[in-house]
């Protein structure tokens, strides 16, 4: 269980804290799930070893599953699982082929 050293979250406006409807055309669209299946950014990022920003960009190149839980904005726990599992087990050209395929999408 990921806990939080920074602070405690209060109520949030579901409504209000979820992702935007364009993000519904994405192909990694934010999926409504439980607060079982739902870890924050910056929780995701402490535990990743990276800044809150790198979520967002491992969110848009697909690496990440955005998702709309109980709480507002976050990942699912089975992408970030997937992606510690990935970081772990990465050899350097796999680094390297997965950042030059991010940067050329993006051209």
């Amino acid at each position: 269980m990921i806990q939080s050293r920074s602070r405690e979250v209060g109520v949030v406006n579901a409504k209000k804290d979820r992702y935007p409807r364009i993000t519904r055309g994405w192909s990694n669209a934010p999926a409504d799930v439980t607060a079982e299946d739902w870890v924050s950014q910056p929780d995701a990022a402490e535990r990743l070893g990276v800044m809150v920003l790198t979520i967002g960009w491992l969110m848009a190149c697909g690496h990440l599953d955005p998702a709309n839980g109980p709480q507002g904005r976050g990942i699912t726990r089975s992408s970030l699982d997937r992606e510690l599992a990935w970081r772990e087990h990465a050899t350097w050209r796999s680094r390297v082929a997965r950042w030059t395929k991010n940067i050329v999408r993006w051209i």
